[in-house]
């Protein structure tokens, strides 16, 4: 029996509609969610003054406040697909042929009537924090 807890699925998708607010808020222009590519599925795609920006999200229901963060599971040899993978839609001709960007949000949802706390970190050039698992 299903209880009312929601399922990683779930969290996932909810991080990436509150993301997908939060960018459209600070002006970028969202293109596609979940798109897939040879190098793997992108979280969101979206322009930025017209760059192309590709954005992993990486959501909890965990409390902001403990020592593990979202960004955490954002590893080096998931950096590396993403970095493929928005490599390979720069080359299929979005954003003007320049070069994409990387970005990453972490989003924590709280318990209920809290509000959600969303943090935009832009153009990675590697994982937060240097681990090699993914």
């Amino acid at each position: 029996m299903r209880h009312l807890d929601p399922s990683s699925a779930e969290v996932g998708r909810a991080g990436e509609r509150l993301a997908a607010r939060f960018l459209r808020r600070a002006g970028l222009r969202c293109l596609g969610s979940r798109v897939p590519t040879a190098a793997g599925e992108v979280d969101l795609v979206a322009l930025d003054a017209g760059r192309l920006v590709c954005i992993e999200v990486k959501t909890s229901m965990r409390a902001c406040a403990q020592p593990w963060r979202p960004a955490d599971r954002f590893r080096r040899k998931a950096w590396r697909r993403q970095r493929a993978a928005a490599d390979a839609l720069a080359a299929a001709g979005l954003g003007a042929g320049r070069a994409a960007r990387l970005d990453l949000i972490e989003v924590w949802i709280g318990p209920p009537g809290s509000a959600p706390r969303v943090l935009h970190h832009r153009d990675l050039r590697g994982p937060l924090r240097g681990g090699e698992a993914s």
